[in-house]
Parts: structure tokens; C-alpha cells; sequence
């Protein structure tokens, strides 16, 4: 990883031990982005946004401004987008998101808990199993961790796929407003509930 990587890096590994208490070295582990049981695209997007290449907001260097500011006037970034804002209360689907990943695995620790962790949503994603060692947890909640991490992955990042893709969906077309709430039955039935 070279120097582009470097803010990402130093941001991650801070963000990660203030957060869970525990010292990882993202560079021994950030090739796992390919391996996480999240969509593709998302995949492609986050390892984007680890380079400073993701053509949204300051980084992009196109001839465009499509995209560069969100409708509340702030500077469109994929952490902004991720956290909703008074144009896009993503309460409807964080619930769905924050009901369902505690039911993948039974004794959840709360701090693992996707709806405790705050911006950005999608750092844990590459250290899950490094986060849940560093619990006093027995075998069995061990053994429970290891066996959901694969669904657990796939509901976070199911949800952040989703707002993004609406979210360029209604950058890119000005007929369509990205309203959360409307998408609910989408995401349930990607997650496979109900």
C-alpha cells in the first residue's frame, strides 16, 4: 500500500482503537476487503475510498460538479452519505439493520453491535474476527461469532450498498428522489426477513 493509502491507514487504525480497544495493523489485513461477504460493488467502492480515488465530493477531478454537494449544501462523501441527514432519514433502514444483525448470533456483545458504532459504518467490516478475539468470550460465543460473521458482513454491507446506489441513482437522475423508508421491503428482502 503506498503513500495514497497513508491518511486512510493512520485513520482506520485510530479509529479502530479508540473505538474496540484493540491495536490492529490495517496493513496486514486490508487485502481481506476482497474476502468479506459483502456485495462486489461495495468491495470496489471501499477500496476506492481507502486510495482517495472515489470520484465524489473534493477528490473528484473530472470536468463534472455532478455529485460534489449534497442537497443540505454539504460536501458529498461516502461518510456523509452513510450517515443520513435531515434531506435523508435513514432511521427506517438502520432499524431494519439494527434489528437483524443481533438475531445472526446468539449472546451478541453489544459493542459489536453495527447500530453502537459510529461513523464510518464500514470499518469494522475488515476486522471482525480480530474485534470479536479481543473479547473474553468462550468457545461457544466464539464459535457463534465465527459461524454468523459471513451473514453478519452481508446485512452491513447489504445496507450500505443500498444508500449508495440510490443515492448516485439520484445524483445521476434528477427525476428520482431517494426517500429510505420506500426502500425497506428491498433491503428486508435482500437480508431474506420476512
Amino acid at each position: 500500500m503506498g503513500l495514497k493509502y497513508r491518511s486512510f491507514c493512520d485513520d482506520w487504525m485510530l479509529w479502530i482503537e479508540s473505538n474496540f480497544l484493540v491495536d490492529i495493523d490495517i496493513l496486514k489485513i486490508f487485502g481481506q476487503l476482497w474476502h468479506i461477504n459483502v456485495p462486489r460493488g461495495l468491495k470496489e467502492l471501499l477500496w476506492k475510498y481507502a486510495s482517495g480515488s472515489l470520484p465524489i465530493g473534493s477528490k473528484w477531478n473530472g470536468t463534472s460538479d455532478l455529485g460534489s454537494f449534497c442537497k443540505c449544501g454539504s460536501e458529498t462523501t461516502l461518510p456523509h452519505i452513510w450517515e443520513g441527514w435531515v434531506a435523508y432519514d435513514l432511521s427506517p433502514l438502520r432499524r431494519i439493520i439494527d434489528d437483524h444483525t443481533p438475531s445472526l448470533c446468539l449472546g451478541y456483545y453489544k459493542t459489536l453491535d453495527f447500530g453502537t458504532w459510529p461513523s464510518p459504518y464500514w470499518y469494522p467490516l475488515l476486522c471482525l474476527k480480530q474485534v470479536e478475539k479481543c473479547y473474553d468470550a468462550s468457545r461457544k460465543q466464539m464459535k457463534a461469532f465465527k459461524d454468523s460473521r459471513s451473514k453478519r458482513e452481508w446485512a452491513i454491507g447489504t445496507y450500505l450498498w443500498l444508500v449508495w446506489k440510490k443515492r448516485m441513482k439520484e445524483v445521476m437522475d434528477r427525476s428520482f428522489t431517494f426517500e429510505p423508508w420506500q426502500h425497506t421491503a428491498v433491503l428486508e428482502k435482500e437480508l431474506g426477513i420476512g
